[in-house]
């Protein structure tokens, strides 16, 4: 028998629902009947067959019980890290120059705390994160290095020869 997962969250967009689910990564636009179904108001009879397929493929819907359902989580979790144990994380903040107000932002106050917010990064400043990069890869005998460049707005940037 099927039933809604634990790992299923949802919230209403306009006249739909944003479903997604922790577990699978799934996420699908939806209508207001399948979240009654995945609340237990709906019985799954009244969902056409293709439907159903698909909320049991993309993981809505399980036979696993509650504790078979956290060791399945218990088992992404530990893919995951075994993954991200492969590469070594580095992060690099281009600039906080920025002409956006996004409301989730927290990177501006951040950069006024510690007196960054109008310095850019300079070509030595690059080149010494990544001599940086080769030297703890070297180190740690890391075979892939994981680069992630944020911050601000580049098209704001002065251009560098």
């Amino acid at each position: 028998m099927y039933k809604s997962s634990k790992g299923n969250i949802w919230t209403k967009i306009g006249n739909s629902y944003l479903l997604l689910n922790t577990y699978t990564g799934a996420v699908d636009i939806v209508e207001e009947r399948i979240i009654e179904l995945l609340k237990g108001n709906l019985t799954l009879d009244l969902v056409e067959t293709d439907l159903q397929n698909m909320l049991i493929k993309r993981g809505y819907l399980t036979t696993l019980n509650q504790s078979e359902e956290l060791i399945k989580l218990e088992q992404i979790c530990n893919s995951s890290l075994n993954y991200f144990k492969r590469y070594r994380n580095f992060g690099l903040v281009i600039t906080y120059e920025c002409n956006l107000k996004c409301t989730y932002c927290f990177q501006r106050d951040l950069a006024e705390k510690r007196g960054v917010s109008s310095k850019t990064l300079n070509i030595p400043q690059v080149n010494l994160f990544f001599d940086l990069i080769d030297n703890i890869t070297q180190k740690e005998s890391c075979a892939k290095p994981l680069i992630c460049l944020y911050g601000g707005e580049p098209l704001m940037l002065t251009p560098v020869q």
